[in-house]
Formats: structure tokens, C-alpha cells, sequence
């Protein structure tokens, strides 16, 4: 992780480094992402989108530690997300594809969520698969 923040350290962009995912309480998610953030101004702390996760990247937006929410299936989910102020929200296009969900509905519902509400956070769409081609 230092040397990914020395090589971008002047790079206007930011980086999304992601906590132990095997953390479950939400402290320890705070105390680990607020070390990481130290690490580099550009770094984005990504958290997963579940209760501890939450609370946890809400206190770390107040603490002005930027958060990217992950794991996230459902356009509910990304409204918990821009509720809490999250810089980031990563709906996992992928896994709802290969489930037979239209990716294209499901990333407009989270982007009109979003933006209904007024959110500030952004979104980013996360785990896409290489599509198979169609006959």
C-alpha cells in the first residue's frame, strides 16, 4: 500500500483501498480505514454495505474520511449509502448480471435514487463481468 501511494501521491484521482473484509464491528472497521487514510490524501476507504459498515463509513464521513460503500445489490441499499453521505456507492454489476437481472434497469434505479434525493454521492459500478457474446 505505500508504494501504490508514492507512485500516486501527486495524482488528482482518488483510490479506493479496502478494509479487512472479515471485520464485523464496526471500530475496528474505523480504527483500520483511518490508518489507511493517513497513508495518502487520494485514498478512499472502501467499506461494505451492511449494518457495522455503515455505521462505520458514516462516522468516517464525519471525521472527513472519505468512504466507497461496497457490496451493494439494491437500489435501497445505495439510498442507505447517499443517506449517510458516503463519497462513494459500488453496486456489483456483475453478480446481479450473471443472476439474470437487467444491469441496465438496476444501474438506472440506483442512479435515480440517487439522484431524487439529492445525494452528493457518486456511484460507480463495480465486479463487471466480461459479457458472453450473443449468437
Amino acid at each position: 500500500i505505500n508504494e501504490l501511494a508514492e507512485e500516486f501521491k501527486d495524482k488528482d484521482f482518488p483510490i479506493s483501498v479496502e478494509i479487512n473484509p472479515h471485520f464485523t464491528k464496526a471500530e475496528d472497521m474505523i480504527d483500520q480505514a483511518k490508518e489507511l487514510s493517513e497513508i495518502a490524501e487520494n485514498f478512499v476507504i472502501k467499506v461494505p454495505c451492511n449494518e457495522q459498515g455503515l455505521i462505520a463509513a458514516k462516522k468516517l464521513e464525519e471525521q472527513h474520511v472519505r468512504t466507497n460503500v461496497t457490496l451493494v445489490f439494491t437500489a435501497s441499499q445505495a439510498l442507505q449509502v447517499g443517506r449517510i453521505g458516503a463519497k462513494f456507492v459500488s453496486p456489483f454489476v456483475g453478480w446481479q448480471e450473471s443472476t439474470g437481472v437487467d444491469c441496465s434497469e438496476f444501474m438506472s434505479n440506483i442512479l435515480r435514487t440517487i439522484n431524487n434525493f439529492g445525494f452528493e454521492t457518486e456511484v460507480i459500478a463495480a465486479a463487471i463481468r466480461i459479457g458472453v457474446p450473443q449468437s
